[in-house]
C-alpha cells in the first residue's frame, strides 16, 4: 500500500475504466494528487505469478474536511477481484481517516452492489439513508453507509 502517483495515473484510469459506467478521467486522478489538504489517493500493489513486478491493483480516494471523511471512489482491477484485495485496501482507508483523526467515514454504493456492501458492512459500515436516482448509466440510487471511527462513539452518547 502506498500513496498514489503521478506515474500511476495511466494504469488507475484503466481500472477505473473497466469498473465504473461514469469514470474518472485522467486528468481528474492527477489533480488528486494537488489536493493533499483535502484528498489522500492510495494505490495497492499485488504479486502476480506471471508478473515480475507487482501489479496496481487498485486504489481508493478519501477526501476529507475537519473530522468527517468521504471514500469517494475505490476499484480493484476486475481480474483480481475475490481475492480479498479490496478488504485490504478499505483497511488501509480506514487506517488513514483514523491517523487524520475523521471521526465519520461516509460512502455511498449502487444498491445493486451487493458485494461491495457485504465488504462495508463486514467493517462495521451501517446504512443511514438513500440518494435517489445518484448514479447514471444506469440510472440508479445509492445506499449511502456511514462508520464511526475512534472517538465518535463518545460524541455519540
Amino acid at each position: 500500500m502506498r500513496a498514489m502517483r503521478r506515474a500511476d495515473v495511466a494504469a488507475v484510469q484503466a481500472i477505473e475504466r473497466a469498473a465504473f459506467s461514469t469514470p474518472w478521467t485522467a486528468a481528474t486522478f492527477a489533480n488528486l494528487l494537488r489536493w493533499t489538504d483535502r484528498c489522500e489517493a492510495l494505490v495497492l500493489e499485488a504479486e502476480v505469478s506471471d508478473h515480475d513486478e507487482p501489479l496496481l491493483a487498485g486504489y481508493a480516494v478519501l477526501r476529507f474536511v475537519e473530522e468527517e471523511g468521504e471514500l469517494v471512489n475505490i476499484a480493484i482491477r476486475a481480474d483480481l477481484r475475490g481475492q480479498g484485495l479490496g478488504s485490504i485496501l478499505l483497511d488501509a482507508v480506514i487506517a488513514a481517516a483514523i491517523g487524520r483523526g475523521l471521526r465519520h467515514l461516509f460512502l455511498e454504493v449502487r444498491r445493486s452492489n451487493l458485494v461491495a456492501q457485504q465488504m462495508y458492512e463486514a467493517r462495521g459500515f451501517q446504512s443511514v439513508g438513500v440518494r435517489k436516482g445518484y448514479y447514471s448509466r444506469p440510472v440508479e440510487d445509492a445506499r449511502v453507509m456511514l462508520l464511526r471511527l475512534a472517538g465518535a462513539e463518545e460524541e455519540a452518547s
